[in-house]
Order: structure tokens, then C-alpha cells, then sequence
């Protein structure tokens, strides 16, 4: 697009603001830079972004599982323990033991959990698991998915959850390539979500395994 062309765009956009402007209103400027126009755009193509991710996560947990799950209506804007529904996927079946919540962004590094850089920052993976936290129900298992662009998908869990599996299902051994790390002073296990699913065989013993840990950091 070339200055001839932005100039354009401008005049349209202020003559069509000035056009819908309401009573009372008239001494505002409307905001018609192409600054507001991209940042809209982003902000649509994330949501978009994130739908799909979300979207991916279901099926392929489905798949593990057997379970049918899908993506929550309205991006999680119902997650509500009060109604039944929490994290990014909801379940048909309550002895699913997962409360599921999924990330992708840009912008964060595993090792912000080390450095305790951008901790506070609502796109850093502590304020995700956080989050995965307060959502999760009692009786169900906090799990973070997350990714990046080009990166492999992420699972963040508890580290006790992570070992009951492992005690459930004595074949994994200690063999999984995963990093254990903590975050305010509770220690957390981040794997491959493929590796998860590869080596974690979804049955009656992991849900006992499982069942009634949705207790935050226990």
C-alpha cells in the first residue's frame, strides 16, 4: 500500500466515523488511525488463533482418550464451576479428570519459570498456570497446553500428578523426557504433549489414580 493510498484510506474511514458519530458526541475525534485499524486486526487474528489451537487440543485429546471433548463456547467465557464447565475444553463424561486450559501466544520462555522474568506479565507461563489453577474444579487435574508459533505443544501439570501416573502405569518408567521446575515453591513437570500421549495409556487406573486432586498445589 503506498502513501497515495494510506491518505485514501484515512479520508474514508474519518468520513464514515463522522457520519455515524451519535448526538453529543460531536466534539470527540474519532479514532480512525491505521495504528486502531491493525490493532484490531491482531486482535481478531488471535482470538482466531486461539480458537483454533483450542480447537486442535480437543481433537487430539479426544483422540487420546476416547472421551468427547470439545472447545468451550465462547473461548472459555463459560467456564464457570457453577454450570459444570471449566477450561478452555469441556468433556461430556465427568470422569474425565482433566481440566484442561490452552495457550498459544508469543512472547514467553521456559525459562522466565527459573529467571522469574515477566512473572507478573498476563502472557507469562506462571500467570497461565495460575490461571489453570483457579479455574480448576475440586475433583479434577489442573493441565496447561500450551505452544508458540513453529514450537512443539506443550503440557505443564503437577509434579504429584505426574508421579501418580507414572505409579499407575509402571511401563512410562523414568524414561520421559520432561523438566520439572517450580513455580511459588510447588514443583511442576513440563513435557511433550505428543510424549504425554505416547506414553500415557488413557484407562480406569489413571482416572483412580487421579481422581479428587483437583486441590491446587496437594
Amino acid at each position: 500500500m503506498n502513501d497515495e493510498d494510506l491518505e485514501l484510506m484515512k479520508r474514508r474511514m474519518h468520513e464514515a466515523s463522522g457520519r455515524r458519530a451519535s448526538k453529543g458526541k460531536g466534539t470527540r475525534a474519532p479514532e480512525t488511525s491505521i495504528e486502531k485499524v491493525e490493532r484490531d486486526r491482531d486482535r481478531q487474528d488471535s482470538r482466531a488463533k486461539g480458537a483454533r489451537f483450542e480447537n486442535e487440543t480437543a481433537k487430539k485429546w479426544s483422540r487420546w482418550s476416547g472421551e468427547h471433548l470439545r472447545r468451550t463456547p465462547q473461548s472459555g467465557g463459560w467456564s464457570n464451576a457453577r454450570f459444570g464447565v471449566t477450561g478452555d475444553i469441556v468433556c461430556d463424561k465427568k470422569r474425565f479428570p482433566f481440566s484442561i486450559e490452552c495457550k498459544a501466544r508469543e512472547g514467553w520462555a521456559l525459562d522466565d519459570l527459573i529467571t522469574g522474568v515477566r512473572c507478573d506479565d498476563e502472557r507469562s507461563v506462571r500467570q497461565w498456570w495460575l490461571q489453570t489453577l483457579r479455574q480448576c474444579p475440586d475433583g479434577k487435574t489442573p493441565l496447561l497446553v500450551f505452544k508458540r508459533n513453529r514450537g512443539p505443544v506443550l503440557v505443564m501439570m503437577r509434579s504429584i500428578d505426574w508421579q501418580r501416573i507414572m505409579l499407575r502405569q509402571p511401563a512410562i518408567g523414568d524414561y520421559v523426557p520432561a523438566i520439572k521446575t517450580y513455580v511459588d515453591d510447588a514443583e511442576v513437570v513440563v513435557l511433550s504433549q505428543d510424549l504425554f500421549h505416547g506414553h500415557c495409556e488413557y484407562n480406569k487406573s489413571l482416572r483412580i489414580g487421579l481422581k479428587g486432586r483437583g486441590d491446587g498445589y496437594a
